[in-house]
């Protein structure tokens, strides 16, 4: 996470902001970004697309871990990644997405 030297959003519920950033923030960005990675079946087709279009994000980051992951009814399973694998799915705001390369 803050090792990886790309600049991110939030890694955790508190956005780490003891490294750099507005605490102040920090809520606003963790509930929209609660909203695309929902722990129940509070599902949104468009929560790749409503995210991307309010936060400055290039990619979005996907794990085999994360809960939306497993419902193959998510927008994870219905939008087109730009990487792809059998444990991450790699998504890029604000452009159309190439052919998925999967390995």
């Amino acid at each position: 996470m803050i090792y990886s030297n790309r600049p991110m959003v939030a890694a955790s519920a508190d956005c780490l902001t003891a490294f750099g950033g507005d605490p102040a923030q920090c809520p606003a960005i963790v509930d929209r970004l609660q909203r695309m990675f929902p722990e129940s079946n509070a599902l949104n087709d468009r929560a790749l697309q409503e995210t991307c279009a309010v936060l400055p994000l290039d990619s979005v980051v996907v794990k085999d871990t994360d809960a939306v992951w497993r419902d193959r009814r998510s927008w994870v399973w219905k939008e087109r990644p730009v990487y792809s694998n059998a444990y991450v799915r790699i998504y890029r705001c604000g452009r159309p997405t190439e052919t998925a390369r999967q390995y």
